[in-house]
């Protein structure tokens, strides 16, 4: 009836209960929702479940939401760990999405769209993209370094295109259906 409870030992409901209104947990410090181990096998899993909607209606969202910053600070972030603690994936305020495991990969089983650009890799040298599939590309396409085909096992340039300077490598023959032209002085060879 609008009155409050209050103990000073651990509170324990050992049946189902319902909170109707808002849950505010901890203090200044350090806050966990937890589960005790399990006590004779493997762990079940902790669900977190939406409002069901009725009537033709919406279900509803689930939301995590950051610690907002005061004056000069900086807001939270979103952070999946590990057992250990450590941060695997972390999202921040502005919606960075950061995969931060050195041996973890990510799936994607269907479509995968982005509407904006992608940067994919730091070192220009070290960082890989693999494609195993057919890549079909709508747009203008710019390469901004050596383009190279490779042979089927990975080994061997078969078609280079230098950066610098566009010299053309083929180490095949050259199929030509029309004509060549050329506005450039010819490089000849023996």
């Amino acid at each position: 009836n609008g009155g409050k409870v209050v103990t000073g030992g651990a509170l324990e409901v050992t049946t189902t209960s319902t909170l109707v209104g808002d849950v505010t947990i901890g203090g200044d410090g350090v806050a966990t929702i937890g589960r005790p181990s399990h006590s004779s096998g493997a762990a079940s899993a902790t669900v977190i479940v939406g409002q069901t909607g009725v009537s033709n209606g919406n279900g509803g969202d689930v939301v995590l939401k950051t610690g907002a910053k005061h004056g000069g600070g900086t807001s939270g972030s979103i952070k999946l760990q590990g057992d250990d603690g450590t941060n695997l994936v972390s999202v921040s305020n502005a919606g960075d999405v950061n995969i931060l495991s050195n041996t973890g990969t990510m799936t994607v089983t269907n479509d995968f769209t982005v509407n904006a650009d992608v940067i994919l890799g730091d070192a220009k040298a070290t960082d890989t993209l693999v494609i195993n599939a057919i890549s079909t590309l709508m747009g203008a396409t710019n390469i901004q370094n050596t383009f190279k085909v490779k042979s089927q096992n990975g080994v061997s340039d078969t078609f280079t295109v230098a950066s610098e300077t566009g010299n053309t490598v083929i180490s095949g023959y050259l199929d030509v259906g029309g004509g060549i032209q050329t506005t450039a002085t010819a490089k000849t060879t023996a």
